[in-house]
């Protein structure tokens, strides 16, 4: 065969292997990624103290938020500090 009926096949060939490297190179890069944020909420899972009257339950929408925020972090209705409720 000569070399120019070859090229369409050659340059195909090129352009799926690099497309084929890129998707395996970004899937490995969303697997690392998201083994960190694992590792991530692990940590602060195990780093997050006892104390159950760090949260405040949102009267609207019963999501817990944490003590020191004004507003709820779901629906942002204002949160009432006077009743810290035991989570």
């Amino acid at each position: 065969m000569p070399f120019l009926m070859m090229l369409p096949m050659i340059i195909f060939w090129i352009i799926f292997i690099l497309v084929a490297v890129f998707i395996l190179k970004n899937i490995i890069k969303s697997f690392k990624h998201t083994k960190k944020l694992q590792d991530m909420q692990n940590t602060a899972l195990h780093n997050k103290k006892d104390d159950s009257d760090q949260f405040i339950i949102c009267e609207y929408c019963d999501m817990p938020n944490d003590k020191q925020n004004k507003v709820c972090s779901s629906c942002g209705a204002k949160l009432d500090h006077k009743k810290t409720t035991k989570v």
